[in-house]
C-alpha cells in the first residue's frame, strides 16, 4: 500500500514509466480550475511524465551513441588514428549533434578560426534540446507552480544545456584534431557520459527511488518509514516538499481505509529535535 501510494504521487522522484500506470490511483490531488481552465493536476503530471519519457529515450540514445564511439576510438588508436579515421570518427559524433539538435558553425577574425556549436533552428522535433524545452512548457501547466516558477526551470535548464553545449564544443575540437593530446580521446568521451549521469540528467535513479522500511513492530504497533525525493525543492517557493507530504499523508490514510487497515484512536508524533524526535504515543 504505501509503495504503492508513493509511486503514484507525480512530484516524487521515480522512473516515469511505472509512475504514469500508478497515477490514476492517487486521490487528493489539485482539481481543474473552472473559471480560469488550468488543467488538473492529475492531467497536467500525465502530460509531464510523459514528455519525461521522451526525453530519458533520447538521452539514452545519446549516451549509447557516445558508448558507442567510446569503443570505436578505443580499436582505431591502438594503431593510432589517421586522417581517415578522424574523419570517421567525426562523422559519429556530428551525428551525436543531431540528436542534441546542435550544429557547427565557424567563426573566423584575423589570423584565426574557430568552430562554434550553435543550437539548431531547423533540428528536428525529437532532438534533446526541442524535447527538453517542451518538457518545461508542460511542467508549467502543473496547476501547483506559482507564475515565478519558470524563470526557476528555465534557469536550471537553460543553464544544464550551455554546459552540454560547451562540453561538446571541446569534444568536438578533440575528435577533429586529436593530435598533442595528452589525455586519451577515449577518456574525454568517457568523461562527457560520466557529467550526463552526474549533472544533466539521470534516466535511472537507482538510489533515488522511492523506499519504503519496516523499522519497528510490537504486538500492537508496526512502524514504517517511506524515504523518497521530491522532484524540485525549489519550486513553489520551496513549500513543494510540504505539499507532496500533506498529500502523500492523505492518500496512504485513504488507502488504509479501503483495505481495511485499522489505526489507533490517538496517534501522534510528538517531540522535538532538542527531546525526543519521532516518538509515537499511542
Amino acid at each position: 500500500i504505501l509503495q504503492e501510494a508513493v509511486l503514484a504521487h507525480p512530484d516524487i522522484v521515480g522512473n516515469p514509466i511505472p509512475k504514469l500506470t500508478a497515477l490514476p490511483s492517487v486521490k487528493g490531488l489539485k482539481k481543474k480550475d473552472p473559471i480560469t481552465g488550468a488543467p488538473s493536476k492529475k492531467r497536467a503530471a500525465y502530460n509531464r511524465l510523459r514528455g519525461e519519457v521522451h526525453v530519458n529515450n533520447r538521452l539514452d540514445e545519446i549516451r549509447k551513441q557516445l558508448q558507442l564511439l567510446v569503443t570505436k576510438v578505443k580499436e582505431l588508436e591502438l594503431g593510432g588514428l589517421d586522417k581517415e579515421e578522424v574523419a570517421d570518427i567525426s562523422n559519429d559524433f556530428d551525428a551525436i549533434l543531431v540528436l542534441v539538435g546542435l550544429r557547427s558553425e565557424e567563426i573566423s577574425g584575423r589570423g584565426w578560426k574557430r568552430i562554434k556549436l550553435l543550437e539548431d533552428a531547423d533540428a528536428d522535433k525529437s532532438c534533446l534540446i526541442t524535447l527538453l524545452r517542451s518538457w518545461i512548457e508542460i511542467w508549467m501547466t502543473d496547476p501547483n507552480l506559482y507564475p515565478e516558477d519558470r524563470d526557476i526551470l528555465n534557469s536550471e535548464w537553460d543553464q544544464k544545456i550551455r554546459f552540454f553545449s560547451s562540453r561538446l564544443s571541446n569534444l568536438y575540437d578533440v575528435l577533429h584534431d586529436p593530435s598533442g593530446q595528452e589525455t586519451r580521446v577515449d577518456d574525454h568521451i568517457q568523461d562527457l557520459i560520466r557529467w550526463l549521469d552526474d549533472s544533466f540528467k539521470r534516466t535511472q535513479v537507482m538510489w533515488q527511488e522511492p523506499q519504503v522500511w519496516l523499522t519497528s513492530f510490537n504486538s500492537t504497533f508496526i512502524g514504517f518509514n517511506i524515504r523518497y525525493y521530491v522532484d524540485n525543492i525549489r519550486l513553489e517557493h520551496w513549500r513543494r516538499p510540504w505539499r507532496v507530504e500533506s498529500e502523500l499523508t492523505k492518500d496512504v490514510l485513504r488507502r488504509f481505509k479501503i483495505e481495511g487497515v485499522k489505526l489507533p484512536k490517538a496517534m501522534y508524533r510528538s517531540g522535538d529535535e532538542k527531546t525526543q524526535p519521532g516518538v509515537f504515543i499511542t
